[in-house]
């Protein structure tokens, strides 16, 4: 696999190295993986408006991918903390209709 050297240092929580590998990769049939790892990558570094994006751009190359669905989930919820009281309810119901 191709993402096997970014995957070894996301998972050895070398996160600003993997954030770089994962950038240089092109495009392609794995990109839903690349925008996972990038995402999850961002979450772990409180970026959560970034992680919800790359997450939510998994989830739309890959609708079918229970583990992209079910991090997208988390980084609503850990947004949910971000937002003024108001924005509170649009961005639960957005968690909740992704998981």
């Amino acid at each position: 696999m191709r993402l096997a050297r970014g995957v070894d240092l996301f998972e050895a929580d070398d996160l600003t190295a993997a954030l770089d590998f994962f950038k240089t990769v092109t495009r392609g049939s794995d990109s839903a993986w690349v925008d996972f790892y990038v995402g999850r990558i961002h979450l772990q570094q409180d970026e959560i408006d970034e992680a919800v994006e790359r997450l939510s751009a998994s989830v739309e190359a890959d609708p079918e991918g229970s583990l992209f669905v079910l991090w997208l989930g988390d980084a609503y919820v850990q947004k949910i903390d971000e937002v003024g009281m108001l924005k509170k309810m649009r961005v639960a119901k957005e968690s909740t209709s992704e998981l």
